[in-house]
Order: structure tokens, then sequence, then C-alpha cells
């Protein structure tokens, strides 16, 4: 699979199963960059940080493998403490307002609904 394209299915989608094993198979690939790899692996901790069944110590020795230096790997705690789910959870609390007082504006009728649901997940 394409590097991008795991990328962006990080980006929108919420299997996780299907995510660690995309990730796993880039890692073992010697044509993915160590910075392709970082990024991949960034992104992932970003989306699954709180996942009770995260890969994330799998997928940091796999860096480790491609040659990765403590302070290179040191970014993925630096990018959780400046973007991770503790700093973004303030944008979903504001997020459930607007969809509370779409609903409530609206009255319920359901097709909007489904449109700012949509647009919100």
């Amino acid at each position: 699979m394409e590097l991008s394209q795991v990328e962006q299915e990080l980006a929108v989608t919420q299997d996780h199963a299907t995510a660690v094993e995309q990730i796993a198979n880039l890692l073992h690939n010697p044509r993915v960059s160590s910075g392709d790899a970082l990024r991949l692996v960034l992104l992932y901790n970003l989306r699954y940080e709180n996942n009770a069944s995260n890969n994330m110590g799998e997928f940091i020795e796999k860096l480790k493998e491609k040659g990765l230096d403590s302070a290179e790997l040191s970014l993925i705690k630096k990018m959780t403490s400046y973007a991770g789910l503790a700093k973004r959870s303030i944008y979903l609390r504001i997020d459930n307002l607007i969809l509370t007082l779409t609903i409530t504006l609206i009255g319920g009728h359901s097709i909007y609904l489904r449109i700012v649901t949509r647009w919100l997940e």
C-alpha cells in the first residue's frame, strides 16, 4: 500500500487493526525512508494515543531499526504534548457545542441534522 494512502486513512478512518497492519508493513519496507516512517508513526500516535491496544512500543522499535536516534524519537513525545488529545479536546467540546446549538436552531429537521452531524465527524 502506498504511504500517502495509509496517511490519508489514518486521518479519516477508525479501523485500528488495519492501521496497525498497514503501518507495520510499511515500517518493514526498506524503500520507506526513516523520515517517512517517523511521520507515519507520528500520525498513528496522534490518532490512536489513547487506544488500549496502541502499538507504539513496537513501532518505536522499528524506527530504531531504521536508524532513528533518541533525538528524532523524542519528536513523538513532543508532538503528543503539542498536538495530542489533551490539546485537541477543547476543539472537540466546541464542535459538540456547535452541534447542540445547530440541532436546537434547526428544530430536529432530519436532513439538516444528518448534514451537520456528517460535517462534524
